[in-house]
């Protein structure tokens, strides 16, 4: 919402730095211990996740070139906690969806600016004992497309699903993350692509 309330293209990167500061305060690590307690204690059989962030970072002269430097990934984090657990889960299948990377201010004297990218991803992850197969996902062709500044960003949503046995029962496991409900139109178009897609 900072950038998308920016105006003016040239505050863009300071509504980037705000955001970035954000996401170091925000401790993911910590907040990830917590809820692998969460999933260990129910110890379920599948998860759904969203909002799966890989926050990676260009600190190289030009904030343009495609970042690699993992900051965080939270997928690997949260997995990395629940092993610290001994609660044993694996990734089925992680889908990219949205993937933008814009130059932010960290730092005014002396004048920093670095690529901050975010891939956001939609995930399952099962416990050890769980047979899984049919794992796929994909992203929806409805999007909401934002102006920003000279460029246009398209917000892609994704879904992800596995097959498995629980209970003595073969399921369907799905996972999604619809746009958001002010932009209703896409949002059911979405949805209506998902049922039709699990009729298949």
């Amino acid at each position: 919402d900072p950038i998308l309330l920016a105006t003016n293209p040239n505050v863009v990167p300071i509504a980037v730095g705000q955001i970035w500061g954000e996401v170091v305060s925000n401790n993911f690590p910590e907040r990830a211990g917590q809820i692998a307690r969460e999933i260990a204690s129910a110890s379920p059989q599948l998860v759904g996740l969203q909002e799966v962030a890989l926050w990676r970072l260009q600190t190289g002269p030009n904030p343009f070139v495609p970042a690699t430097t993992v900051a965080y990934d939270y997928l690997r984090i949260l997995l990395d906690s629940l092993h610290a657990l001994g609660a044993n889960y694996d990734s089925v299948f992680a889908q990219a969806g949205g993937d933008v990377q814009l130059p932010g201010v960290v730092s005014v004297s002396p004048l920093t600016i670095i690529g901050v990218r975010l891939t956001e991803r939609e995930a399952i992850i099962a416990r050890h004992d769980v047979h899984v197969w049919d794992a796929r996902g994909g992203n929806y062709q409805a999007a909401v497309h934002i102006a920003l500044g000279g460029t246009t960003i398209s917000e892609t949503r994704n879904w992800v699903s596995a097959r498995a046995e629980a209970g003595g029962h073969e399921i369907r496991f799905v996972t999604t993350h619809l746009t958001q409900q002010r932009n209703q139109s896409v949002q059911v178009a979405q949805a209506s692509e998902l049922i039709a897609l699990l009729r298949h």
